[in-house]
């Protein structure tokens, strides 16, 4: 056995030890899950009312109108393959809960928007909009820095941008805050979707340059109930 196939196994050997060497896995797992899944509602809420979504949603919305195909779908297959470019680089980045998040958003979000889809009011006047959006904001907020402190993992779309930040530098340049390439990383999304007719709004732009700051706070505040 050559020593680079060695290394492989051994690396990967590591990666699924990690996955699974959490205390309280099985009640990570579950919040997690619950966490992913509010996530879909919040997103196909947002698109409903026209508020916007996520940075990567808007895109995702875009791209999936575009191709014929659902949202999860799209979805599923964008973070695949990028899920197999990150994971080719740095092992860490990933988890259980990675798995969920690649695959259970955008489909719950489809399926919300067969179950509710005459439910929700479709583009309403301010008011109306202002009501349905400050429950699904909160446990959008709620869901992400649940899912965050739970500790199992980051979806593609979000380890993308921490590789990047780890791995490409330059001597004459100072390196960036890791915010500063969150935020770069998170409007260019934002843009591609505008660009390919995705749920933008301003929801997007507080996704991508306001929110992170509000779910680190939540994700700190929430870290003594589920550890």
């Amino acid at each position: 056995m050559n020593p680079s196939t060695r290394t492989f196994r051994s690396e990967t050997a590591a990666f699924f030890k990690g996955c699974v060497d959490h205390p309280r896995l099985a009640r990570r797992i579950a919040i997690v899950l619950v966490s992913v899944i509010a996530m879909g509602l919040c997103v196909m809420v947002f698109n409903a009312l026209g508020v916007g979504t996520d940075p990567f949603a808007c895109f995702s919305y875009g791209m999936a109108e575009k191709l014929g195909v659902s949202l999860g779908t799209f979805e599923a297959i964008f973070h695949t393959v990028t899920f197999l470019v990150v994971f080719s680089l740095d092992r860490k980045l990933f988890g259980l809960g990675s798995l969920a998040n690649m695959f259970l958003v955008g489909y719950s979000a489809d399926f919300f928007t067969w179950l509710l889809g005459d439910t929700v009011p479709v583009h309403p006047d301010p008011g109306t909009q202002l009501l349905w959006f400050v429950p699904f904001a909160a446990l959008f907020l709620v869901s992400v820095a649940a899912y965050i402190v739970c500790g199992l993992g980051t979806s593609p779309y979000d380890a993308a941008p921490t590789l990047l930040h780890e791995r490409v530098t330059h001597p004459r340049w100072p390196r960036l805050p890791f915010r500063v390439t969150r935020m770069a990383w998170d409007c260019g999304f934002a843009l591609l979707g505008l660009a390919v007719g995705g749920s933008f709004g301003w929801m997007t732009v507080l996704c991508g340059v306001g929110l992170g700051p509000v779910i680190d706070w939540m994700a700190r505040m929430m870290k003594g109930i589920i550890d």
